[in-house]
This record gives structure tokens, C-alpha cells and sequence, in this order.
């Protein structure tokens, strides 16, 4: 169960998991446009249901409840897993008092970075049979928060090494080609949807740090960097596509021509081919684009939150830099730079594909999973 239709290929692998496993599974999803369901249906045959109960409105999730509630007691499941956090509270009112055991996801530390959700939890959270934390950072905030550590497991999001390998030369040429970049200029990349500020945790900043890097990239350029940057991504929704225009809009005429803008791609592999150096300047981030960039052997900047550090190890696979540090950030894309031009960058990718690789490719991600799964039911 969760509360969003874009997205979220994260669900995919660990559907398709269970029902490997010889699990029946049924996904409810909120209403709307979405490539969420498509993927499901198309690649797994998976039934689906949509409930108003996921919806953004209270009012109509309140109301939609009881038939959510009788749906549930006709597929009468043995556990019921919920991702992101409106699809946790309304699972809770939906399965109270009945057999199935409660799973909440939480796929990243944003969860409990808002006081207001943290006080919730201390109350609803006691509903929940497991929290499956997206990462040890994820552990550690949800033991902070309160959350009982027998409850707690580390269960990860990964990515499919198998699909996201790392460029031949010809490949990368091609790719650069494609999006039309310079051929020889260090490039540099940032997959990542663009989300409105978040009033309830941030201190209603961006939870992806967009701004940071565009005032980072102006101050590298204003420096004599030399590289070029892919922002690739769209708005999460319309507060988000709005807040991608607004900043976008306000990029100086002096770096202008050193970025490409792109919208979401079906497949962002191209990016990663076209790519030396992948950055992640989020505030809030569990692992982020660091595991698909060392998928196909591309270093990470990141800023050093979250679970973030966990795959990205300075002079190992890439650079971490204090988030909201513009200066800290061009520094690093300085170095970045630097370690293109010598082959340096080349060894860090090598070195972050074996070791992130080791940690979470998804056939170690969804073993993890099943075997958590399997232990609750026993």
C-alpha cells in the first residue's frame, strides 16, 4: 500500500519477489495519472486496487475507510506492508482489529525529520508489528523517534545491477551526442525529481538541495571550472514543477550555457553514460541516485546526510560535502574536476560499483526482504 502513482519502481522488485516466492499480493494505490500502475500490470500482473482512501483529500479518506476496510477483509491478507507516510496512517485505521500483521517501509530518514510525524509516531507507530528501515541512518532516526529497536529491521532500497552497468567509451560518446553535451568537457549529472520546500520538516526548505548545487555550479563556473552539468528531472507533482520553473528561471545568464535542463526520462541510464561525476546536494536522502551512478561505476558528490554516507566514502567511491554548503559543494566539483582529468574519477567509479553493489543489488535487496517477511509470519 502506498499513497503515491509516480514512481516508486522500488515496489516493483518486491512484488515481484513475494509472488515469486509463491505469495499472492494485491497493491492499493491511490487515484490518478501514474506510471506506478502501468509497470505493475504490464511486467507483473499484479491486481491492483485504487482507494480515495490514499488520496490527498482528508475528507475523502475518511469516507473511503470503511469500503478499504472491507476490502481488506475479503483479501483477507496475512501482512500488510505500507510505504510513505499517508498510506502508514491510513493502513493503521484500515487493519486495526483485524489478523494481519503490520509492516511499515520507511524508505528514507525525511520520515522522522518532521517533529510533527515523530510526535505522531510515538502513539500510532506502537500499531506497526516491524518498521523496515531503508538504511542504518533510517534505524538510528527511528530509534530516536522512539520506535521499539525488537521492531526494527534494515531491509534496503537497491538498485538492478544487471541493467545499469557502466558505459563502453563508444557508449558514452553516444550518449553525450544524444543529449547534445560537449564530447570532451567533464560532465557532471543530478537525477533527481524536484519536490516543492516541505513545510512540515526542513524548515520548509528543498528536500533535494537544488539551490544549493545551482549556487555551487555558479560559483565553480565563476572560478574557471571547466565541466558542464545535467540537471535531469521533473517536478513531483505541480508545487513541484512549479518550484523546478521558479528556480530555473533565476539561473545567471553567466552559467547558463554550462547546464542542460531535462525533464524525467523514461530511463535515466543515458545520463549516467554521459556522465563522469554523479551529485546528490540533498538535505534529506536515504541512498538516493548514488546507487544507480555506482551501478554504472559514475562517483558520487553527496552531501553527507542520511544514508548517503553509508555508499559514498570519501577518496573510495567519491567526495561528501555539509549540506546547504554551496562553497563546500563547488569546492568538491572543483576536485571532482580534477579527478576526471587524471583518471582518479575512473577508480572511484570501479571501486563504487563493486562495493554499493555488494550492499544493494536488488537480488540482495529482496532476499533481505523475503527472509523478514518469512521470520514474521513465523
Amino acid at each position: 500500500m502506498t499513497k503515491t502513482t509516480v514512481g516508486a519502481r522500488w515496489l516493483l522488485p518486491l512484488v515481484s519477489a513475494a509472488m515469486e516466492e509463491g505469495m499472492r499480493a494485491k497493491v492499493y494505490l491511490p487515484p490518478g495519472d501514474g506510471d506506478l500502475a502501468p509497470r505493475l500490470c504490464s511486467s507483473l500482473g499484479v491486481e491492483i486496487e485504487r482507494t480515495q482512501a490514499l488520496g490527498p483529500s482528508p475528507r475523502c479518506a475518511v469516507a473511503a475507510l470503511p469500503s478499504l476496510r472491507r476490502s481488506l477483509h475479503t483479501f483477507d491478507p496475512d501482512i500488510v506492508n505500507y510505504f510513505l507516510y499517508r498510506a502508514a496512517l491510513v493502513a493503521r485505521a484500515a487493519t486495526l482489529g483485524g489478523r494481519a500483521k503490520r509492516v511499515h517501509s520507511v524508505p528514507g530518514p525525511l520520515f522522522y525529520e518532521s517533529q510533527l510525524v515523530t510526535l505522531v509516531e510515538r502513539f500510532a507507530g506502537r500499531w506497526d508489528h516491524r518498521v523496515f528501515a531503508g538504511s542504518e541512518a533510517v534505524r538510528s532516526a527511528a530509534l530516536e523517534s522512539g520506535v521499539p529497536a525488537e521492531g526494527i529491521r534494515v531491509v534496503r532500497f537497491g538498485a538492478d545491477f544487471s541493467s545499469f552497468v557502466p558505459p563502453t567509451p563508444c557508449e558514452r560518446l553516444q550518449a553525450r551526442r544524444l543529449l547534445g553535451l560537449p564530447l570532451q568537457s567533464p560532465v557532471f549529472v543530478v537525477v533527481a525529481r524536484w519536490y516543492a520546500p516541505k513545510r512540515l520538516a526542513l524548515g520548509g526548505r528543498d528536500v533535494k538541495g537544488h539551490d544549493v548545487l545551482l549556487r555551487a555550479w555558479e560559483r565553480y563556473v565563476a572560478t574557471g571550472g571547466g565541466g558542464h552539468l545535467v540537471v535531469m528531472g521533473g517536478g513531483i507533482d505541480r508545487a513541484g514543477s512549479e518550484y523546478r520553473t521558479s528556480i530555473l528561471s533565476s539561473i545567471p545568464s553567466s552559467t547558463r550555457s554550462s547546464i542542460t535542463c531535462l525533464d524525467t526520462a523514461e530511463d535515466v541510464r543515458v545520463a549516467y553514460r554521459a556522465g563522469d561525476v554523479s551529485i546528490s546536494p540533498s538535505r534529506s536522502e536515504n541512498y538516493g541516485a548514488a546507487v544507480e551512478a555506482a551501478a554504472m561505476q559514475v562517483p558520487t558528490i553527496a552531501s553527507a546526510v542520511g544514508g548517503l554516507p553509508e555508499v559514498v566514502i570519501p577518496k573510495v567511491t567519491g567526495w561528501l560535502v555539509s549540506p546547504d554548503d554551496s562553497e563546500a559543494l563547488a569546492t568538491a566539483i572543483h576536485d571532482a574536476e580534477e579527478a576526471i582529468l587524471t583518471g582518479e574519477a575512473g577508480r572511484l567509479g570501479t571501486n563504487a560499483r563493486t562495493s554499493v553493489g555488494a550492499l544493494l543489488d536488488w537480488p540482495i535487496v529482496t532476499s533481505s526482504y523475503l527472509r523478514e517477511l518469512r521470520d514474521l509470519l513465523r
